[in-house]
């Protein structure tokens, strides 16, 4: 049963020098039951993969599997407690943010302002392009959908820019900034 196998799973079975590739052949997992759809397996694998590690890439891939599921609240519940510390999880937690029309916190995420998460480092480029890494122009394209449904057209406008500079391949961003 599924009870039995968590217990087992998390009953310290994995010796410590297999961690690394146990952990590695566990995401892997994780990943293909989400390229083939099998969410519940998804689920199941990722749930108990992050009671096992705490890890910030285990994180990702359960609230990846719940946003994934249609579950946008549950799993931006999961990184609201356990702390979006990455680029990667940062950006799903915007992106669960703008989905459930809390345009504010994303705006907040993205400016790095956000009470709750570590503010942004202060550096000579851009900030946002320091907090997200190569998930920037998509975190752009965000904070664009933002400022356009809070009626700030100029700052969408200019956001929308800066997302297609940084990734000439966002259909979207082009798309909104021609209409």
């Amino acid at each position: 049963s599924r009870l039995s196998f968590r217990l087992f799973f998390c009953g310290g079975v994995v010796s410590a020098k297999k961690t690394m590739h146990f952990t590695s052949t566990v995401e892997a997992s994780i990943w293909n039951c989400l390229d083939h759809y099998a969410y519940e397996d998804a689920e199941f694998l990722s749930e108990i993969f992050f009671a096992q590690t705490k890890s910030d890439d285990a994180l990702h891939l359960l609230a990846t599997t719940y946003y994934r599921m249609g579950r946008v609240n549950a799993a931006h519940r999961l990184l609201r407690l356990h702390g979006a510390k990455s680029a990667k999880n940062k950006f799903l937690l915007t992106k669960c943010c703008v989905d459930l029309e809390k345009l504010e916190e994303a705006e907040m995420i993205v400016n790095g302002t956000d009470p709750l998460l570590a503010p942004l480092p202060k550096t000579d480029g851009d900030p946002v392009d320091q907090a997200f890494g190569k998930s920037a122009s998509f975190a752009k394209a965000l904070l664009a959908t933002v400022y356009s449904k809070t009626h700030r057209l100029d700052k969408a406008t200019a956001e929308l820019k800066q997302s297609l500079k940084q990734n000439p391949f966002l259909w979207s961003s082009l798309e909104k900034l021609c209409q």
